[in-house]
């Protein structure tokens, strides 16, 4: 056979034993196993050989009433992929939220930039009705100056027409 690729790959599975001992505790073990698959040309695995000891029954372990075994592989594979999407999402919400952040920081940055132009219409507004006051001050001065000045010149022309006695 000429020409047949065969390749051999080598995965550890992980079982998680539950065994039962004889004064009925429930122990939990977690036990890996390298499982070598020889794989065909089109990738159909045409044999597989464990490379580690595995617990078989209760028999192998003394004490053990019981062995339940739970493969996990499938498990462990669907948990790495939802993982993966889970990260892939996190970067995702992690992009968003910088985006977020530059959006928030741009409009506190033109809210800013609109509170300082309000207080500059505001400050020169204050500048103007200060000036306004002030002139209205020296006019209202001036006016009194001259309501002065008025009754001076009536009490100098009064006195200019009475007869001198």
């Amino acid at each position: 056979m000429e020409g047949d690729l065969m390749t051999e790959t080598v995965r550890t599975r992980v079982r998680e034993i539950l065994m039962v001992q004889d004064d009925g505790s429930l122990v939990w073990n977690i036990h890996q196993k390298k499982i070598v698959e020889i794989l065909d040309g089109e990738g159909n695995i045409t044999d597989a050989t464990y490379r580690a000891p595995t617990v078989l029954s209760a028999d192998d372990l003394p004490g053990v009433l019981d062995v339940v075994f739970i493969d996990l592989t499938h498990e462990r594979d669907a948990a790495n992929v939802a993982k993966g999407a889970a990260e892939a999402a996190l970067i995702d919400m992690t992009n968003d939220r910088d985006q977020r952040v530059a959006e928030v920081a741009q409009l506190t940055a033109s809210l800013e930039a609109a509170v300082a132009a309000g207080e500059a219409v505001t400050a020169d507004r204050d500048a103007k009705m200060a000036a306004f006051t002030a002139e209205r001050e020296l006019r209202a001065t001036e006016i009194v100056g001259l309501q002065a000045q008025v009754a001076g010149l009536q009490l100098l022309l009064a006195n200019q027409t009475s007869p001198v006695a």
